[in-house]
């Protein structure tokens, strides 16, 4: 069984744009999506932020989308645990 739509909540951090961190609800759809393994000698990802190389960050899969489209909600607060 396959879901219409996949969720994912996204985080804006405070900047400029937001005081404090705000955490939004987002909705992917396509008509065919492709899922595939991440093979680190054909596939190239760059995380665009110096910092971001500090968490070792290891992609496993890749996801193609096509057509493309996004729902992002308005974003709340986010909560303290």
């Amino acid at each position: 069984m396959s879901q219409p739509s996949l969720g994912a909540k996204v985080v804006n951090p405070s900047g400029e744009v937001f005081t404090g961190n705000l955490d939004a609800q987002t909705y992917l759809v396509a008509d065919s999506p492709v899922v595939q393994f991440f093979d680190d000698t054909a596939d190239t990802l760059i995380l665009g932020e110096p910092f971001a190389e500090t968490f070792n960050f290891q992609p496993h899969f890749i996801e193609h989308f096509a057509p493309f489209r996004f729902v992002y909600l308005a974003p709340k607060p986010t909560p303290r645990e």
